[in-house]
């Protein structure tokens, strides 16, 4: 789908209903969204109910506002209130249908859960998606909650949470929307600094001594957190008697007067005047937050807590919050800040003076904050989730920045499973090459038994890869993927992939697949229309497939013809030196080492021995060394003696002794003969080392190998090997053996290095932007 704007531009435009007009703190989480949008993709019109401080901030952005009845129901409400709510529908209703008049939009974002009205005119009315984005969860029980789950439920296409806590709650209301679930963080950027005679006119404002500690305390529409931090300010006066608190608070709101006459009583009820000063929200409340020695949100809601410990992270000042569901997600106690349970004034004053007596913690947390802020909330981060969001909901491509995504490799382990065994280290090499390159990366083990010692991955899941059933740990990791992930699935043919990519479709998380070989002729995997039409499925929703090779690019082509796909090969990282020297001359030479699993039939082991042994009948000379783990070492030292080639036949486990790089520089040549499989590692690494290829069709390397003058192509069966094998032996007597080995180190350094694989990922299959550039992430060796 095409989304065009009506200003001509092909900005696709969205229309944002929102529950207020002032600078409390929805209005301003609100405000940074519109601004981190990329405004070459999209055109924002907002629509507020009232006129206000925040319609000036938008206008000063370039955004165009509305301003009409929107359907807001703040709070609970009785049976005359729901009359009137119904007639604010109605209002609500003829509004919205001219907004969806004159601007066209694709998709409507109702911000806020209070914008009732709105959401259900945007449901009924708006010819695009509608997208529900709540900072809270609403109520457990009575009306509004019955009202909540039937709106979820049947108006939202997509529901945008701020935190992990605000969706389990919203799931347990409502599990049917589960999959429609995605998590925006609120994200914030730094505060300029404010001027020393700034600083100096707020101090003198609040009558602060040079040693006095300012509190700034930022409530919003609850009054129990209030009360929470007056009662608190009474019990700290006394060991702090220069601590002064300026409360934020909105008069310009509904029904704001009679808040202002609420609180001003409560102060004065508690002999604070002086020593609280209520603040009027407003857009010099950043000034505020430099000014301020400690920040406290004393609100029980985290959809308050979490926007006032944003904006503390951003004045790199330490915050004190109520311990709302959800709330550790923006703050670390202890470390960027401290909490207390709601209602603990007690808590809340010990907390109070512990700050205000240590200056150097105070700084150390706000450091740390800051820290946290641009690692965890940077504004980019919403601008690139957001984008996803709505894209996704349209069926309009999205941009994924590099400098915030999560990618997440999904491989399967699988003991005696050669071509499992080599996508596995292929995983694991790919992950930790793109961590070394700044990208954000994990691997997620899959396997019957993941118990060590064997290397499973950063995360393990106890299941069969084929099976199609989610274990239930799996699948809430699945539902913990947010906006920023990016899964990377490793194998072809298993049912298991197929029933995570079906979650993370319905919950709009991209995913490639690294077939690793599975779709090429001989591979086993695709037996029938059945299994094709199972891969096509898989492949169909995926952002790009990963090919290794041209060949393969092809079978891929075969199952899913409109999907993209990428060429990129895998990469090693021992290439940086000059090739080892080839010893081709004497007894026993040329030595040809064959490494990985040791299994005659599957791994290609008995078609190696029998062109072994029909080379050596024809006058040939030369050793073969077998080095790897598997259950068949037996079974090749008994087919070697029975063919008569056992003195010249080592059968080496990996557990004995050098490792399996010392064998592959110890040798000649290398060579692959799997009848199917991935790209190996060990022939990447073989020719890094200096070491010519003996390799099939299936490795993914033969064109390569050849057009390079890196190697040989092994034909078919045992005839293809013995025929490789003089080949190779007639290179090593004239000295080309030697040449082919520097080509091949050189074909290693400059194609399968991984600098230029990793980057090649970054752009090429994964399509992220930024990756290389001056602000994104670049390949780095590790020490």
């Amino acid at each position: 789908m095409t989304a065009t704007g009506n200003d001509g531009t092909g900005r696709a435009t969205a229309l944002i209903l929102h529950s207020g007009a002032e600078l409390r703190p929805a209005d301003r989480t609100l405000l940074r969204m519109v601004a981190s949008l990329d405004t070459e993709r999209w055109r924002p019109v907002v629509a507020v109910p009232r006129k206000g401080p925040l319609v000036t901030a938008l206008e000063a952005l370039g955004v165009r506002v509305e301003v009409g009845p929107l359907g807001i129901i703040r709070s609970n409400i009785g049976v005359a209130g729901w009359l009137g709510a119904a007639v604010g529908a109605l209002r609500a209703l003829l509004f919205v249908r001219g907004l969806i008049g004159r601007h066209a939009p694709v998709l409507v974002h109702t911000h806020t859960g209070a914008v009732v009205g709105g959401a259900v005119a945007a449901s009924l009315l708006a010819r695009g998606r509608h997208v529900w984005h709540l900072h809270g969860a609403p109520p457990p029980s009575g009306l509004r909650a019955w009202w909540a789950i039937q709106g979820l439920t049947r108006l939202a296409d997509v529901i945008v949470c701020s935190s992990l806590a605000t969706r389990e709650a919203i799931v347990s209301l409502a599990p049917a929307v589960h999959d429609r679930t995605r998590i925006v963080r609120g994200v914030t950027r730094g505060v300029r600094p404010v001027a020393d005679d700034a600083v100096n006119s707020v101090r003198e404002r609040f009558g602060l001594l040079d040693d006095g500690q300012l509190v700034l305390a930022v409530a919003g529409a609850g009054a129990e957190g209030v009360q929470d931090l007056l009662d608190a300010a009474v019990k700290v006066r006394v060991p702090h008697p220069d601590m002064r608190f300026a409360l934020v608070h909105d008069d310009g709101a509904p029904n704001g007067s009679a808040v202002v006459r609420a609180l001003d009583a409560a102060i004065a009820e508690r002999g604070l005047e002086g020593v609280v000063t209520r603040v009027r929200a407003s857009a010099e409340l950043t000034a505020y937050f430099s000014c301020a020695d400690i920040v406290c949100a004393p609100e029980h809601d985290v959809a308050t807590a979490h926007v006032v410990a944003l904006e503390a992270m951003a004045a790199e000042r330490p915050v004190i919050a109520s311990s709302a569901p959800g709330l550790e997600e923006y703050v670390r106690p202890g470390a960027t800040g401290l909490t207390f349970a709601p209602g603990d004034s007690d808590r809340l004053a010990w907390s109070l003076g512990a700050l205000g007596s240590e200056a150097s913690r105070r700084r150390s947390m706000g450091g740390s904050a800051a820290e946290l802020r641009d690692a965890e909330f940077p504004v980019a981060r919403m601008r690139n989730e957001m984008d996803r969001i709505w894209a996704t909901a349209i069926g309009r491509d999205y941009v994924l920045h590099a400098n915030r995504v999560r990618v997440v490799h999904v491989a399967p382990q699988s003991g005696g499973r050669p071509t499992m065994e080599s996508m596995s280290r292929a995983a694991f090499a790919m992950a930790d090459a793109q961590r070394s390159s700044g990208l954000v990366a994990e691997l997620w083990g899959l396997a019957e038994d993941p118990a060590p010692p064997t290397r499973i991955g950063d995360r393990a899941f106890a299941v069969d890869p084929f099976e199609s059933e989610l274990p239930e740990d799996l699948a809430r990791a699945i539902g913990d993927l947010d906006t920023s992930a990016l899964v990377h699935f490793h194998g072809g043919g298993l049912p298991l992939h197929q029933a995570i990519a079906e979650r993370l479709t319905r919950r709009g998380v991209p995913y490639v697949v690294t077939p690793h070989g599975a779709y090429m002729r001989g591979a086993g995997v695709l037996e029938g229309p059945r299994d094709r039409m199972r891969e096509a499925g898989l492949l169909k929703n995926a952002r790009s497939v990963h090919a290794l090779s041209e060949q393969e690019q092809k079978a891929i082509a075969r199952i899913a013809p409109k999907v993209p796909s990428a060429v990129v090969p895998h990469g090693q990282s021992i290439g940086d030196g000059p090739p080892r020297p080839i010893q081709a001359a004497g007894e026993g030479r040329p030595a040809v080492c064959v490494a990985g699993p040791l299994l005659l039939r599957s791994a290609g082991l008995e078609d190696v021995l029998r062109g072994f042994a029909r080379h050596i009948a024809k006058k040939g000379g030369g050793t073969l060394w077998f080095v790897g783990d598997g259950p068949d070492g037996p079974a090749i030292e008994e087919l070697a003696t029975e063919l008569g080639v056992q003195r010249r036949v080592q059968v080496v486990p990996n557990a004995e002794g050098a490792t399996v790089l010392d064998w592959i520089e110890a040798s000649d040549a290398y060579l692959c003969a799997s009848p199917a499989g991935g790209m190996p590692l060990e022939a990447l690494e073989a020719a890094a080392l200096g070491r010519p290829l003996l390799v099939t069709t299936a490795s993914h390397l033969d064109g390569d190998a050849v057009a390079t003058g890196a190697g040989y192509r092994v034909g078919g069966g045992a005839r293809g090997v013995a025929s490789a094998l003089a080949k190779l032996e007639a290179d090593a007597a004239s000295g080309e053996l030697a040449l082919k080995g520097k080509r091949a180190s050189l074909m290693a350094a400059e194609w399968f290095a991984w600098p230029v694989v990793v980057e090649q990922h970054a752009l090429d299959l994964y399509r992220l932007a930024g990756f290389g550039t001056d602000e994104g992430p670049r390949y780095r060796a590790s020490a």
